[in-house]
């Protein structure tokens, strides 16, 4: 298996999420209709899909039952401030199997609640 994961750090008004949000999720699987997650220090808004190339072009694919998703993206927002964090994570792998695609997307959701954005420290490095 062959993976890639990008992480985009941003400071944004919280005033453009919803704007923020739907141009993440139209970039990368050309719809905007992410889930979401509601939690007490952030939110985090996350799809999957199976993507390809023919060509030039990609192409989204987002029946889950007939294939087994190969790219996730999510977009957290902190509840206490402007921050936030852009989150895709590619693979590839040709033997994978459902219960495999499932424990993967177990994963990607841990690691998603798993984030913890840090205080604001007024300049001290100390904290």
């Amino acid at each position: 298996m062959i993976g890639q994961l990008n992480l985009k750090f941003f400071e944004r008004s919280t005033k453009d999420e919803a704007v923020f949000v739907e141009a993440t999720f139209k970039r990368r699987f050309h719809a905007n209709k992410p889930k979401v997650i509601e939690m007490k220090d952030k939110k985090i808004y996350y799809d999957n899909a199976y993507t390809y190339f023919k060509g030039t072009e990609e192409k989204v694919i987002e029946d889950k039952s007939s294939y087994i998703p190969n790219t996730y993206v999510a977009y957290v927002v902190d509840e206490h401030s402007n921050k936030t964090i852009e989150i895709s994570y590619d693979f590839i792998d040709s033997n994978l199997s459902k219960n495999e695609g499932d424990k993967t997307n177990k994963q990607f959701l841990k690691m998603l609640k798993s984030i913890h954005f840090r205080p604001e420290n007024n300049g001290d490095a100390r904290r």
